[in-house]
């Protein structure tokens, strides 16, 4: 298991490289910290990623408890990003993991029309 400051550098580097990729969505498994581990990572995960939402630097964040089709969040990214209504953990309440959609906010280097997300725009980040 890595360490939390090493795990976020890692997830803040992911960060860039989907942006400059051009992916617009990233899957964050960091556990729930049920079996003794992982709760760590997830704290420290969700608020780095907070903290970039909150400097623009990340649109959208759903939490995986979230992720299902009730949450406004989740429907607003579901609706621009059709591929990801078969994620298998949609509506499975799973802590441990966190949607966010990486596109800074204001930034117009793309336009987005609903359903327009491929499977290669959207990733995966592992902190395991």
């Amino acid at each position: 298991m890595p360490s939390v400051a090493g795990a976020k550098q890692r997830l803040i580097a992911r960060i860039v490289e989907a942006q400059r990729s051009g992916t617009a969505v990233l899957k964050v498994i960091h556990g729930d910290g049920s079996t003794g581990v992982g709760g760590k990572l997830r704290v420290g995960f969700r608020k780095t990623l907070e903290r970039l939402a909150a400097e623009g630097r990340l649109r959208r964040i759903v939490h995986g408890e979230n992720w299902d089709i009730f949450d406004e969040t989740a429907q607003g990214l579901l609706g621009d990003y059709a591929e990801l209504s078969g994620d298998e953990d949609l509506g499975q309440h799973n802590a441990g993991i966190t949607i966010t959609e990486v596109r800074e906010k204001g930034r117009r280097n793309s336009v987005r029309r609903p359903g327009e997300c491929r499977p290669e725009r959207c990733a995966l980040v592992n902190s395991r």
